[in-house]
C-alpha cells in the first residue's frame, strides 16, 4: 500500500523536477487512457494475427489437400493410363471378337437362309410326291376296279371255258360216233356261244375226207388186229412222252395228214392204219420187248383210276404212266400198295388243284403228254412244271433257293445251287415244318421233292 506523500516531504532530502515516479506514474495516467486502444488495437492485432495463422494453417492445409490431391491425380492418371492401356487390349479384342460374331453371323444368316431354300425346294419336292402319291393312289384304285372287273370277267371266261370244254368233248364223242349232223349242230352252237357268225355246214370236201376217214378206219379195223392197234397206240404215247421234240413230231404229222384232233383223241381212236403210217414214217421205236407181253389185269391199280377199265389199264399202260409220273425205279413193275405213285398222283392233283385220289382218263393223259423225267429235272408233275420250264424255271428255282435260305437249314445254301443240289435241305425243312403248316405226307423215296403246298410255306415266310 503506497505511504502517504506527507511522510515524503518531512524527509531530510528533497528532490527538486519530475522524478522517476513521476514519470512512471505519468506513463501509466498515458497508458491508462490509452488502454481501451491499445487493449483493441492488441485485440485487432490478436485477431489478425490469429486470422493469418488461421489462413497459415488453411493454406498448409489446402497445400497438403493439394499434393494429395495432385499425387492421388497422378495415381489416377497412371491408373488410368494402364487402365486405358488395358481397355484398349481389351476393346481391340472385343472388336476382334465383334468382327468373328458378325462374320459367324452372316455365316449363319447364309446357312440358314441355304436350308430355308432347301427347306423351301424340299416342300415343292414333298407336295410334288404328294401329289404323285395321290395320283398313284387314284391310279391304284382305277387298277383294283380294273382288276376286280377281270377277274369276274376271268371267272366268266373260265365259265364259258368249261362249257366249251363239255362241249368239245361232246363233239369229240359224237365225232367218234359219226353223228355228223350232231356234230355240225354242236359246233353251230359253240361257234354261236363264242360271238362268231359262222354258221357250219357240209359241202362236198368235207364229206369226202369224211369218207375217207371211215375208209381208213374200216380199214385199220379190219387190216390191224386189236392187240396190234394196242401195241402201235402204246409205242406212240411212248414216244411222244419222252421229250418235247418228239411230241412237236407227232402233232406236225398229224396237221400233214390232216387228222385234225388232238394226240390224246388220236391215241384213242381205232385208226390203225394212220397209227402204223405215223410209226413207219417217223420211225418210231419198238416198246421193250417187256411191254409188249399180256398181262393179267391188276386189282391194286383200280386204287389209280376212276373209272378202272382192267381193258385200258394194263401193265404197259400203267408203266407209262409211272414213268411220266417220275415214280422211283424200284416200285415200277410192282404190284400191291403203290405208296410212291398214289404219292405222285397227289401231286399231281394238288397242282391241278383238284379233289379225290383217282385219275380220270383225261388226268392220265395231260400227265402222259407232259413228257419224262430227266436227270437233274423236276422229280414230280408239279416239279416239271415249275422248274422245267424254259421260260420261266431259272427265275422259280431262284425263288426256291431264296425262300429256303430264310430257313435256318437253308441259310448256307449257295444261291447257284441246281434242284437237285436243294434236295437236301427241302428234305430237312419238310420234315422241321411245324404242323400249322399242313404239308402232305410224302413217303422217304420222295421227301427231298417240291410239292405245291411247300412252295406255298415258302412264299410266306
Amino acid at each position: 500500500m503506497r505511504k502517504p506523500e506527507g511522510n515524503k516531504s518531512d524527509s531530510t532530502e528533497h528532490v527538486v523536477g519530475r522524478t522517476p515516479s513521476d514519470v512512471v506514474s505519468q506513463s501509466l495516467r498515458l497508458l491508462g487512457s490509452l488502454g481501451p486502444l491499445i487493449i483493441l488495437a492488441s485485440l485487432g492485432f490478436y485477431a489478425i494475427l490469429t486470422f493469418q495463422d488461421s489462413l497459415h494453417r488453411m493454406h498448409v492445409a489446402n497445400e497438403d489437400r493439394f499434393a494429395k490431391q495432385f499425387e492421388a491425380h497422378i495415381k489416377s492418371y497412371d491408373t488410368m493410363g494402364k487402365v486405358s492401356s488395358s481397355q484398349v487390349d481389351q476393346l481391340s479384342k472385343l472388336f476382334d471378337l465383334t468382327g468373328k460374331a458378325s462374320a459367324e453371323a452372316r455365316e449363319a444368316d447364309k446357312k440358314a437362309q441355304e436350308q430355308v431354300a432347301k427347306a423351301t425346294i424340299a416342300e415343292a419336292q414333298q407336295k410334288v410326291v404328294q401329289n404323285a402319291l395321290e395320283k398313284a393312289k387314284a391310279e391304284l384304285g382305277t387298277a383294283e376296279a380294273d382288276l376286280v372287273k377281270s377277274q369276274i370277267r376271268l371267272a366268266e371266261q373260265n365259265k364259258e371255258l368249261e362249257g366249251i370244254k363239255i362241249n368239245v368233248s361232246e363233239i369229240a364223242k359224237l365225232v367218234y360216233e359219226e353223228s355228223w349232223d350232231k356234230v355240225i349242230a354242236k359246233l353251230n352252237d359253240l361257234l354261236k356261244k363264242t360271238g362268231s357268225s359262222i354258221n357250219l355246214q357240209f359241202d362236198s370236201e368235207a364229206l369226202s375226207r369224211l369218207k375217207e376217214l371211215k375208209t381208213e378206219r374200216e380199214s385199220s379195223v379190219t387190216l390191224v388186229p386189236d392187240e396190234e392197234r394196242e401195241t402201235l397206240t402204246e409205242q406212240i404215247r411212248k414216244y411222244v412222252s419222252d421229250n418235247s421234240k418228239n411230241q412237236a413230231a407227232a402233232k406236225a404229222w398229224l396237221t400233214k395228214n390232216r387228222v385234225d384232233m388232238p394226240i390224246a383223241i388220236f391215241l384213242e381212236s381205232p385208226n390203225g392204219a394212220l397209227k402204223q403210217r405215223m410209226v413207219r414214217e417217223l420211225k418210231i421205236p419198238p416198246l421193250p420187248r417187256i411191254t409188249q407181253r399180256v398181262d393179267p389185269p391188276e386189282r391194286s391199280y383200280a386204287a389209280l383210276f376212276d373209272p378202272y377199265v382192267p381193258s385200258r389199264h394194263t401193265n404197259t399202260y400203267v408203266i407209262q404212266l409211272q414213268t411220266a409220273l417220275c415214280v422211283p425205279d424200284s416200285e415200277i413193275r410192282q404190284r400191291g400198295a403203290l405208296t410212291n405213285t398214289k404219292a405222285l398222283i397227289q401231286i399231281y392233283k394238288r397242282a391241278e388243284r383238284q379233289a379225290g385220289d383217282k385219275l380220270s382218263d383225261d388226268d392220265a393223259t395231260r400227265i402222259r403228254e407232259q413228257g419224262g423225267c430227266r436227270a437233274g429235272g423236276g422229280q414230280n408233275y408239279f416239279e416239271k412244271r415249275t422248274f422245267d420250264d424254259p421260260s420261266n424255271g431259272a427265275a422259280a428255282l431262284r425263288e426256291l433257293i431264296a425262300g429256303l435260305r430264310k430257313t435256318q437249314a437253308g441259310a448256307t445254301l449257295s444261291p447257284e445251287t441246281s434242284l437237285d443240289g436243294t434236295r437236301t435241305t427241302v428234305q430237312v425243312v419238310r420234315n422241321s415244318a411245324p404242323p400249322s403248316a399242313k404239308l402232305m405226307a410224302l413217303p422217304p423215296a420222295l421227301s427231298g421233292q417240291v410239292t405245291p403246298d411247300f412252295w406255298s410255306m415258302l412264299r410266306r415266310l
